[in-house]
């Protein structure tokens, strides 16, 4: 291994100066010209939502003659984003992820489910729409690791969504979008990310019978980090510090990679993004900027970017003040952003991330469920067992079919589900949790089942006068001390109410129906990590 050092960024703009020197093509400011092709940009900001608002900005902002191009590169604070046409339940384990304060974001380009953190590159090229070819893009990001820390080129391979993987294992997965005259590809680089945390929140939590959407399933891939694989210095920003996990040494190792790779892409991007087949291109044909070749026994130095890149300092912009506009000859799109700030409320919200096609599942609650809920409910009534089994009238388990179209449960099927049974009838409160659950929000928690409510009280009488006439109801003064206030008042509506009550929780839990973390932290504090 050789030594590595990187030296700072130049000094900082702001998104509204750049977009503004580049909405035309002749604007006399514009730092990216027939002189000078390419430009490197990076943010100052750990917040996803920001990063994708910035990147939504930039491709409606501006023009990009063919010819030019521009890399913007960025590093996330811990978050899971998904593709646009992505079913979030089918690829984030979203209670976790709330657990823990890692936000869940909807992007606007397609491709698969990633987690980024402090440990991730990001990197975003936009290109004219005659220049959008990305499988030469992320010939970029190979040749690069070839060249800055002596990788075989043939342990670095490419598939056909443009993904590259390092000895079989996956360090970047791609997402392209297009519109209207410019294009970009970004992906992301797994430096020295936490592996087990990818693992951690890439998987689906849901308990469900089945699951149906036509929603775009992620292609699930083993995955490493350059430091995994061995291939980075063992030194960084020319001090001794040994790796061996150290948080500061890790962020250095990203900052200088991310640097190096930014001045790659300055001196050799346009070159392999016009070249017709960039996979034959040797790395050693491609000079390291701004160096002579170094011997194996000499100092490697990862320079520090041109001054062709640029730092967007978001943190210390007003978001507000930060217009958003459409660049010369493109017509803004009914309902865009106006402002960074509105674009990034519209990436946290929930009607974006629910901004999928109608899917449906199915649960199964079962004796065992509701018995073990009561259990370990805390503070709240309980219900006897004997009567928990006498309103399942015999049944084992029902299953509840619930389908979701832009955020709202458009239908709902309570079915006995037996083993025995070809074709089991609806359970006696499935027209109630019609009334209680059609038409709302799926990811209300604050739904629940109440004496107050007058419609849901008018469908018990209406469809469950039998059944609530019959509910076997204990002696109060057989009922522990513990659970005679909560018991003293029990009648057969209670009693349902309270059945009922618990069925939700349990349908709620097993398809996870939770609201999606947006992060719990600040971006300023996420930002100095």
């Amino acid at each position: 291994m050789r030594r590595v050092q990187c030296c700072l960024l130049p000094a900082t703009t702001t998104l509204s100066s750049f977009l503004a020197r580049h909405a035309a093509a002749a604007h006399p400011g514009r730092q990216l010209t027939a002189n000078r092709a390419s430009v490197g940009l990076v943010s100052d900001s750990r917040c996803i939502f920001e990063n994708l608002a910035v990147e939504e900005a930039l491709l409606r902002g501006i023009v990009l003659p063919p010819g030019q191009q521009l890399l913007f590169s960025y590093v996330n604070s811990p978050c899971v984003v998904i593709g646009r046409n992505q079913n979030y339940l089918q690829e984030v384990a979203v209670a976790a992820a709330s657990r823990d304060g890692v936000a869940v974001a909807r992007r606007s380009s397609g491709g698969g489910a990633v987690y980024h953190d402090a440990g991730n590159v990001c990197l975003s090229f936009f290109t004219h729409r005659d220049a959008y070819h990305p499988e030469r893009t992320i010939q970029i990001v190979r040749l690069f690791l070839c060249r800055a820390f002596d990788i075989c080129p043939e342990r670095l391979t490419t598939t056909c969504r443009h993904d590259l993987f390092l000895d079989g294992k996956k360090i970047t997965g791609s997402a392209m979008r297009v519109q209207r005259d410019i294009a970009y590809h970004h992906c992301t680089l797994l430096v020295a990310s936490c592996r087990e945390r990818v693992g951690a929140y890439l998987r689906p939590e849901g308990q469900y019978v089945s699951f149906t959407t036509s929603s775009i399933v992620s292609v699930r891939s083993p995955v490493t980090t350059l430091q995994l694989s061995g291939v980075l210095p063992r030194f960084c920003c020319s001090g001794d510090q040994s790796q061996n996990g150290n948080t500061d040494s890790n962020d250095d190792v990203v900052r200088c990679t991310q640097n190096a790779l930014l001045d790659f892409f300055l001196c050799h991007g346009g070159e392999i993004i016009s070249h017709q087949s960039p996979w034959e291109i040797e790395p050693s044909a491609l000079l390291w900027p701004k160096s002579v070749e170094a011997k194996e026994d000499e100092v490697k130095t990862l320079p520090a970017p041109r001054e062709d890149v640029c730092v967007f300092n978001l943190l210390s912009t007003p978001q507000e003040d930060t217009p958003i506009v459409d660049a010369e000859g493109r017509r803004p799109v009914a309902g865009s952003s106006k402002t960074l700030r509105e674009e990034v409320d519209r990436l946290r919200s929930a009607d974006w991330m629910f901004s999928m096609p109608k899917f449906t599942t199915c649960v199964a609650v079962t004796v065992a469920d509701l018995l073990t809920f009561q259990q370990d409910a805390r503070g709240h009534p309980r219900l006897p067992a004997e009567v928990i089994l006498y309103l399942m009238q015999g049944h084992a388990q029902f299953e509840v079919t619930t389908v979701v179209e832009k955020r709202r449960i458009t239908a709902l099927t309570t079915r006995w589900a037996e083993s025995t049974a070809a074709d089991a009838g609806e359970a006696w409160c499935a027209n109630v949790l019609r009334v209680l659950l059609e038409g709302v929000n799926v990811d209300d928690v604050t739904l629940s089942v109440s004496e107050d409510d007058a419609v849901l009280l008018a469908a018990l009488q209406f469809e469950c006068f039998d059944v609530m006439n019959g509910v076997p109801l204990p002696p109060v003064a057989a009922t522990s001390a513990a659970a005679d206030c909560s018991r003293s008042g029990l009648d057969g509506q209670s009693a349902v109410l309270l059945f009922l009550q618990t069925l939700l929780c349990v349908w709620r839990a097993k398809n996870v129906f939770v609201p999606v973390s947006t992060g719990e932290r600040s971006v300023s504090s996420a930002a100095s990590e």
